[in-house]
């Protein structure tokens, strides 16, 4: 008998949230009919039928004030024929919200550091539930496996509409499964997750709320995937086929004449494969919790609640309570935090420094708010990668020798970094998973992590880089050793790459340090043109290895890219593209697909991820300086059904605390 995975029903249930000042506990529960004898406790969520199984009533839905004058002009259906007929009921944290205001965020630019503001509107098809571990329904509203766990039935909720009043079916996931994965011209490369034994999974639709995922192997861990925030395997395909080259013969012409190089980039700036999409055109129908009002500038972007959305809460009152989000931008770390310290700033995590913590602590009653550390999934590390496929094969000898690498790595004083930069907060660490995690032996955490210069000199001398009389090291076609060293502030504190300098140059390595913002960086990384990677990396937390292995290979990501760019190229081409791997990169893409065959927990599973480390600590193609860091959380007290306290990961991000159900209020 196969199980269909809905929300649990539970009698009670109690989130327990850990920050470093000692564990919190919130009490989700919400008292319905309590009577001398009882009170009937319910989970965070229901689908309606087990709202209704378990409080005897029916709800009649409410909405946000905002939307009523809009009903009565005839512009917007009637509240209940915009909810779904089994719409996700919603138990708020604390109570029930209030409708209005308008939440501020900030991020670096429009495209820069905002992964976290969308998952403040994120609509995945599952997502993980706030104890980070439990896969729960949203915009789906359940799924089964088959025996042997090669098909994964996704079930969809029957009348749910786009932000436009659009139905929303099957049919938009096939169309972005056919059409744009798929379509070579809008795709150059399949994502990993969506390959199984070599080949592309197949998506098929059953009916119009029932599609399935077809695996030529086993796929346990791919609910795990679809919680991931930049997997949202769905599209408008009433909207985007009007600028696809396939459903309109035009479309190329129409892109030219609006000023878009075809209807390529055209295509692009309305949907993004890698970011889904990076909410630049406002006429974009979605269904996340909040769609763009306006078009966007470059100082800020407005969203509206989505008359549309999918949740209510259990007085049948539509979700989101907050009417509007305000984005504004900024590259400068500096206005950043004087916004924050103002208190013009909502809530807070990504890209806050631990090193900005004092000060955030010192205004924090005067900005309103709540500043405090968190344990940020024990995973998140400093690290940085030489280009070992680096374009001037003088250099690509030297960064591919693991000789260099292990010296570089010698002679980075982390205690010094941690100490100083980071008070204490973090501890040195190589480049490993989340040293909690189940298949991680406790010694890989110190490879090659001591401070011995003495060491790191006497292996740069048997490469015969040689010191010249100035003191720098010397390459075999004469010229200085010297290192373009290019940082985003996204990336950490400025302060740890003063001290890696300082490291570097002590055993003759010559460092030209510069600031870069994070869109220039990328580019240079996405396009091999640098020398050192460098980066805050928190995606070696061991739920997102079960989404996505492919992190622990070159070039360990998606968006900042380390090392292997051209390795990654080869392998994906058949030799026909980039430049030949080393033999153990090609292991751990094999390594890194076998390991999405075996259930997550599985003796297999622990082997695989074993061998896995085992080989990046043997090559050092990342290395760590400092791991375990604190993440730094600010909020103002306005925002009520939040946690006090709470713990966030970088494929997830906000999306397990229910952003829909928070709401504003000054009192």
């Amino acid at each position: 008998m196969k199980k269909i995975y809905t929300l649990p029903v539970i009698i009670l249930i109690i989130a327990v949230f850990s920050s470093c000042g000692g564990e919190k506990t919130v009490n989700s529960e919400l008292v319905i009919g309590k009577t001398e004898e009882k009170a009937l406790i319910l989970p965070q969520e229901m689908s309606l039928p087990e709202y209704e199984k378990i409080t005897g009533k029916s709800l009649t839905y409410s909405e946000n004030p905002v939307f009523t004058a809009l009903v009565e002009k005839g512009k917007l259906p009637p509240v209940e024929d915009r909810i779904p007929s089994e719409p996700l009921v919603v138990n708020p944290y604390d109570r029930i919200g209030k409708y209005g205001g308008e939440l501020l965020v900030t991020s670096f630019t429009k495209n820069t550091g905002t992964a976290e503001i969308n998952t403040m509107r994120q609509a995945n098809l599952v997502r993980f539930a706030d104890d980070f571990k439990t896969v729960v329904p949203a915009v789906a509203k359940g799924w089964e496996y088959n025996t042997n766990k090669t098909e994964l039935t996704i079930y969809l909720r029957k009348g749910h509409k786009w932000s436009d009043g659009e139905p929303f079916t099957a049919d938009d996931i096939i169309f972005w499964w056919n059409d744009i994965v798929k379509n070579p011209e809008l795709t150059s490369i399949i994502p990993m997750v969506w390959i199984s034994g070599g080949e592309p999974v197949d998506f098929s639709k059953v009916n119009e709320t029932t599609l399935s995922i077809r695996a030529k192997k086993p796929i346990p861990n791919m609910i795990y995937t679809l919680t991931d925030l930049k997997v949202v395997p769905y599209a408008p395909a009433h909207y985007l086929k009007k600028l696809h080259i396939k459903y309109n013969v035009s479309a190329n012409t129409a892109a030219i004449e609006k000023g878009f190089k075809d209807w390529i980039d055209r295509f692009h700036y309305s949907h993004d494969i890698i970011w889904i999409d990076e909410w630049f055109d406002p006429d974009m129908p979605v269904l996340t919790s909040h769609m763009m009002e306006k078009p966007i500038d470059d100082e800020k972007r407005i969203f509206i609640a989505n008359p549309y959305y999918y949740a209510v809460d259990t007085e049948g009152n539509q979700l989101p309570y907050i009417t509007r989000h305000k984005e504004l931008f900024s590259y400068n770390i500096d206005t950043i935090n004087r916004r924050i310290i103002e208190g013009k700033v909502d809530l807070k995590a990504q890209i806050l420094n631990v090193t900005d913590y004092p000060m955030y602590q010192k205004y924090s009653q005067k900005a309103g708010m709540d500043a405090w550390l968190f344990d940020s999934g024990n995973s998140q590390s400093m690290m940085f990668s030489f280009n070992a496929t680096h374009k001037d094969p003088v250099l690509r000898n030297i960064f591919g020798d693991i000789r260099f690498r292990r010296a570089m790595s010698l002679s980075v004083n982390r205690e010094e970094i941690a100490d100083l930069v980071f008070q204490g907060t973090t501890i040195p660490q190589q480049a490993v998973p989340n040293p909690e995690s189940s298949f991680m032996g406790p010694h890989w955490k110190n490879n090659f992590t001591d401070y011995d210069p003495v060491q790191a000199e006497k292996m740069l001398d048997e490469m015969g880089l040689k010191k010249n009389e100035t003191g720098w090291r010397i390459r075999p076609d004469g010229k200085v050793l010297s290192v373009n060293y290019e940082y985003s502030t996204q990336g950490g504190p400025v302060e740890v790459h003063s001290y890696i300098k300082k490291h570097f140059e002590t055993v003759g390595i010559q460092v030209y340090l510069k600031e870069v913002t994070t869109r220039e960086l990328r580019k240079r990384l996405f396009a091999n043109d640098h020398d050192i990677a460098v980066w805050k990396v928190q995606g070696f937390w061991e739920f997102s290895l079960i989404r996505h292995p492919e992190y622990y290979i070159p070039p360990y990501s998606d968006t900042t890219p380390m090392v292997g760019i051209p390795w990654e190229k080869w392998i994906y081409t058949n030799g026909k593209e980039g430049l030949t791997p080393p033999d153990d990169v090609i292991k751990l893409f094999h390594l890194a697909s076998e390991a999405m065959t075996y259930p997550a927990g599985s003796e297999e599973y622990r082997n695989t991820f074993s061998e896995m480390v085992r080989i990046n600590m043997a090559n050092l193609w990342i290395t760590g300086t400092v791991g375990q860091l604190k993440g730094v959380v600010i909020k103002k007290n306005r925002l009520k059904n939040f946690p006090d306290s709470f713990q966030t990961t970088e494929y997830s991000r906000m999306m397990p605390y229910r952003p829909y159900q928070w709401y504003l209020d000054e009192n």
